[in-house]
C-alpha cells in the first residue's frame, strides 16, 4: 500500500511540475501550497518548506498565511526530530 502512495504522490508531483510550466504568468499561492504539500508527504521536508516560502512572499490574505506558516512549522517540526 505504501509503495502505490509513494507511485501515486511522484505522479502528482511530476504533474505539478508540468503544470508549473503552463502556468508561469499565474501568481497565486495555492499551486505553491499544493506543492509544498505533495513535497512534504514523502518526507522531502526542506523543499516542502521552500515551497511554502514561496507562497508566503506572495503575501496571500492572512487567515492563509496563518496556515501556511503551520505547515511550515510542522514541517521543522519533523525535520529537527527525525519523523
Amino acid at each position: 500500500m505504501a509503495d502505490w502512495r509513494l507511485a501515486g504522490q511522484s505522479i502528482a508531483r511530476r504533474r505539478c511540475n508540468a503544470l508549473a510550466e503552463r502556468l508561469s504568468s499565474f501568481s497565486g499561492p495555492p499551486y505553491h501550497v499544493a506543492r509544498a504539500d505533495l513535497l512534504g508527504r514523502p518526507g522531502r521536508n526542506s523543499e516542502a518548506v521552500d515551497a511554502y516560502q514561496v507562497a508566503l512572499a506572495l503575501e496571500p490574505p492572512a487567515v492563509e498565511r496563518a496556515f501556511i506558516s503551520r505547515r511550515i512549522l510542522a514541517l521543522m517540526s519533523r525535520k529537527t526530530t527525525g519523523r
